[in-house]
């Protein structure tokens, strides 16, 4: 066995095993999602102005049978290192996942990042190996699915009629792709309402800047990720107090990803939420007809946001935890 960089230099035949190994390993975790085609996968795989990233393959004879994936953020939350480890399900045990989580976490170290996450889906192995090494749960997500076939339209109708009854005042704006320039520092300022949502005892706060947005902008365009974006309008203010997103990847155009919701702390208990929600998904009907599923993840400490997606038919899924690491502790168990 020997280890090959993921880069843009990696010969293509190794770029395929390794995508044959990503979509094995997502199935296997989240079977009801289309998985990413290469390019997609890919583009995900490589740095950009809000993500340093470096990936390793272990190979054996002309076959990827492991890799890392290290995210280093480059704009906020410095001392953070994301690692996400794969191999093969034929091939566990044997050292593979231990050798690539130390060369990730080397990295992260000569980065001068100190704290390590790692995401596992509950009671697998990947849950038994972050124990292991050393980590602490510190915040649980569950995932949950909208099947489209099954929306009650006429409660999408419902909602968005009683925002005159609690949320008169308000209007909406909304885009795809890149933010207006004039609401760009309004719309990051908005973005930054993400913070007061749960974290458990994840060490990072959420950081938003005009710079942090375009960057992400960027990243969705080179991803193949079309971003709709919808926020609500104080009118009397002129400033954005609710905001919800949607990622469509144009190469599994049946799918798309729910992103942020949330709503200004002090604008909440108006129906705000509901009704930008309800708006979402009722332009989703006109600008993307084909989805036939939305999927999502929430904190499952977050009752409040889980229940409207329980409302609106969401179904949950499994588990997960984020465990977190000390770099340091995490170098010395893998050593």
């Amino acid at each position: 066995m020997h280890v090959v960089a993921l880069n843009a230099e990696t010969p293509r035949p190794l770029l395929e095993s390794w995508h044959s190994l990503q979509v094995a390993t997502d199935l296997e975790l989240e079977p009801h999602v289309p998985p990413a085609p290469l390019d997609e996968a890919f583009a995900s795989a490589l740095s950009d102005d809000l993500l340093r990233r470096e990936g390793w393959l272990m190979v054996d004879g002309d076959a990827v049978i492991g890799y890392a994936l290290l995210e280093l953020p480059l704009l906020e939350n410095l001392h953070l290192a994301l690692i996400d480890v794969r191999v093969d399900i034929g091939r566990r045990r044997e050292g593979v996942a231990t050798a690539l989580v130390r060369l990730a976490a080397q990295s992260a170290k000569h980065a001068g990042r100190r704290t390590g996450l790692i995401e596992a889906l509950d009671a697998t192995a990947g849950t038994a190996a972050c124990a292991a090494l050393g980590g602490h749960a510190a915040l649980g997500s569950t995932s949950s699915t909208l099947w489209l076939a099954r929306l009650d339209r006429t409660l999408v109708d419902r909602w968005i009629d009683q925002r005159s009854e609690r949320a008169a005042g308000f209007s909406l704006v909304r885009w795809i792709g890149a933010c207006p320039d004039d609401l760009l520092k309004p719309f990051a300022l908005m973005r930054e309402a993400m913070d007061t949502a749960p974290k458990g005892e994840l060490d990072y706060t959420v950081e938003w800047s005009p710079e942090s947005i375009r960057a992400a902008e960027d990243a969705h365009e080179r991803c193949h990720q079309r971003n709709l974006v919808l926020c609500a309008r104080d009118d009397a203010t002129g400033e954005l107090v609710a905001l919800t997103d949607v990622l469509v990847p144009t190469g599994r155009r049946t799918l798309a990803f729910q992103e942020d919701t949330v709503v200004r702390p002090d604008h909440r208990n108006r129906g705000l939420g509901r009704w930008v929600k309800a708006e979402m998904l009722r332009w989703l009907a006109e600008e993307e007809p084909q989805l036939e599923q939305i999927v999502t993840w929430n904190a499952t400490e977050n009752a409040a946001m889980r229940g409207i997606n329980t409302e609106l038919g969401f179904v949950a899924g499994d588990t997960w935890a984020e465990w977190q690491f000390s770099i340091d502790d995490l170098l010395t168990r893998v050593s």
